[in-house]
């Protein structure tokens, strides 16, 4: 039989074994692919940070049946004198209401759309701008951003952060010996360059609109509970679907139930 160590000093905490069964993930996806209506699958009550103008058809489709509550700010454009000034304040109080939804024993889901520009107002209200910025610059910002992201470690509500796909550029020396820029025909994920490091789970919406039989699916790009889900794809064909929230989590989760534990 072994003994419980007592001389590591008060830093030291022994570690539980009690797993949170809540979900920090990701979505991404390009246009139209179902990155909203997938993060409104999660569990009710659900608090909704709406930054995109496009939301509000797919929230009145899910508010029939589930409580959800919306904050909705102005979004400042880059270019506009006082585009700092105005950034911060929206900053403070997504910030203060993000704080009070995720304290909240109410509040069992949390969706950011987008986190792509929750991002992008993080940088204008440290910055002023969003282009033109050294690296070593984002130190703070980065930190900030991730406490952010922290603070559903350490709690138990989900935390789904919707990213836009993005055109992906590279770099090339042209004939006149000078560098430019072109499309890869390539999409990547818009937003934190880190999420993939400070999220649980993510996966990836696709859906091909030119295609009559094309489903809705999500494709798992990472797993950090269950890794063997990577690579997965869930599916909806008609009225039967698994590309939701209560299905994925509960392939994250062995042993819960869909309907008790995540609907």
């Amino acid at each position: 039989m072994s003994t419980q160590t007592t001389d590591l000093g008060s830093n030291f905490r022994l570690v539980d074994a009690t797993i949170r069964r809540r979900m920090v993930m990701s979505i991404e996806g390009d246009y139209g692919t179902g990155k909203t209506d997938l993060a409104l699958t999660a569990p009710p009550p659900i608090a909704f940070f709406k930054f995109d103008l496009n939301a509000d058809h797919t929230l009145a489709k899910w508010a029939a049946t589930k409580t959800i509550y919306k904050c909705e700010y102005d979004i400042p454009e880059p270019d506009d004198p006082k585009a700092k000034e105005l950034a911060t304040g929206l900053w403070t109080k997504f910030t203060s209401d993000y704080h009070r939804a995720i304290q909240s024993p109410k509040i069992r889901s949390i969706v950011w759309d987008t986190a792509s520009e929750v991002w992008e107002q993080c940088r204008l209200a440290a910055f002023g701008k969003l282009t033109n910025v050294m690296p070593h610059h984002y130190v703070e910002t980065n930190n900030k951003f991730r406490r952010l992201i922290r603070e559903a470690y350490e709690s138990d509500t989900n935390l789904i952060m919707i990213h836009r796909l993005k055109d992906e550029w590279q770099n090339y020396i042209g004939t006149d010996g000078k560098e430019k820029g072109r499309k890869t025909g390539r999409k990547e994920r818009a937003g934190f360059s880190d999420i993939a490091f400070a999220c649980a789970v993510m996966v990836q919406t696709v859906f091909n609109p030119e295609d009559s039989d094309s489903p809705f699916q999500a494709k798992v790009l990472k797993c950090t509970q269950t890794p063997q889900l990577t690579g997965r794809v869930y599916t909806q064909i008609g009225d039967i679907r698994m590309n939701s929230f209560p299905v994925l989590a509960s392939d994250v989760f062995p042993g819960t139930d869909i309907d008790k534990d995540w609907s």
